[in-house]
Protein backbone atom coordinates (compact mmCIF):
# COMPACT_ATOMS: atom_id res chain seq x y z
CA UNK A 1 0.00 0.00 0.00
CA UNK A 2 2.87 2.37 0.80
CA UNK A 3 4.40 1.80 -2.62
CA UNK A 4 1.13 2.73 -4.36
CA UNK A 5 0.81 5.95 -2.36
CA UNK A 6 4.44 6.82 -3.01
CA UNK A 7 4.05 6.08 -6.74
CA UNK A 8 0.87 8.20 -6.92
CA UNK A 9 2.61 11.07 -5.09
CA UNK A 10 5.61 10.85 -7.43
CA UNK A 11 3.33 10.84 -10.49
CA UNK A 12 1.45 13.86 -9.14
CA UNK A 13 4.75 15.65 -8.50
CA UNK A 14 5.91 15.00 -12.08
CA UNK A 15 2.60 16.28 -13.47
CA UNK A 16 2.77 19.45 -11.36
CA UNK A 17 6.38 20.17 -12.37
CA UNK A 18 5.59 19.58 -16.04
CA UNK A 19 2.53 21.83 -15.77
CA UNK A 20 4.55 24.68 -14.29
CA UNK A 21 6.91 24.68 -17.27
CA UNK A 22 4.12 24.87 -19.81
CA UNK A 23 3.70 28.65 -19.61
CA UNK A 24 3.42 31.06 -22.47
CA UNK A 25 6.78 31.09 -24.25
CA UNK A 26 6.19 34.22 -26.31
CA UNK A 27 8.65 36.97 -25.57
CA UNK A 28 7.97 40.60 -26.22
CA UNK A 29 10.65 42.12 -28.39
CA UNK A 30 11.48 45.76 -28.72
CA UNK A 31 12.24 47.33 -32.08
CA UNK A 32 15.80 48.63 -32.22
CA UNK A 33 16.60 51.43 -34.61
CA UNK A 34 20.14 52.26 -35.68
CA UNK A 35 21.20 55.87 -35.67
CA UNK A 36 24.60 56.55 -37.23
CA UNK A 37 24.94 59.78 -35.27
CA UNK A 38 24.73 57.84 -32.01
CA UNK A 39 27.88 55.93 -32.94
CA UNK A 40 30.04 58.83 -34.14
CA UNK A 41 32.99 59.27 -31.80
CA UNK A 42 35.37 62.20 -31.39
CA UNK A 43 38.91 61.40 -30.29
CA UNK A 44 42.11 63.38 -29.94
CA UNK A 45 44.86 62.66 -32.44
CA UNK A 46 48.60 63.03 -31.82
CA UNK A 47 48.47 66.81 -32.32
CA UNK A 48 45.56 67.18 -29.85
CA UNK A 49 43.01 67.93 -32.57
CA UNK A 50 39.61 66.27 -32.42
CA UNK A 51 38.99 63.67 -35.13
CA UNK A 52 35.50 62.36 -35.83
CA UNK A 53 35.26 58.62 -36.29
CA UNK A 54 32.34 57.11 -38.20
CA UNK A 55 32.65 53.31 -38.24
CA UNK A 56 30.29 52.96 -41.26
CA UNK A 57 28.95 49.53 -40.44
CA UNK A 58 32.10 48.23 -38.76
CA UNK A 59 32.65 47.56 -35.11
CA UNK A 60 35.02 49.87 -33.29
CA UNK A 61 37.49 46.97 -32.99
CA UNK A 62 37.41 46.44 -36.76
CA UNK A 63 37.79 50.16 -37.42
CA UNK A 64 41.01 50.42 -35.44
CA UNK A 65 42.54 47.04 -36.26
CA UNK A 66 41.32 46.44 -39.80
CA UNK A 67 40.14 42.97 -38.74
CA UNK A 68 36.52 42.20 -39.61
Amino acid sequence: MKKKILAAFFLLLVVVIAGCNGGDDTQETETVTFSKEAFDISLLDNTENFVNISPEGKTIYAYFTGVG
